[in-house]
């Protein structure tokens, strides 16, 4: 019974990990969302943004392979 609650309390604090790391990231976007909103109002290239919302999710997605 120990064990299980223990695994239970580990499976938990995971889920809080991972909501905490969620949290980050939203809010990582929005600043980011607001810079391109910035950009896009200076008439800055749409191409230029793109490329980097591309290597920016190329990016995010081997970092969660490797933390997963």
């Amino acid at each position: 019974m120990a064990s299980s609650n223990m695994s239970s309390k580990g499976s938990q604090k995971c889920r809080d990990g991972w909501r905490v790391l969620e949290l980050h990231l939203l809010g990582k976007l929005k600043s980011l969302y607001q810079v391109v909103l910035e950009e896009v109002r200076h008439g800055r290239h749409l191409e230029y943004l793109n490329a980097i919302f591309t290597r920016l999710s190329e990016s995010s997605m081997t970092y969660l392979y490797r933390v997963h």
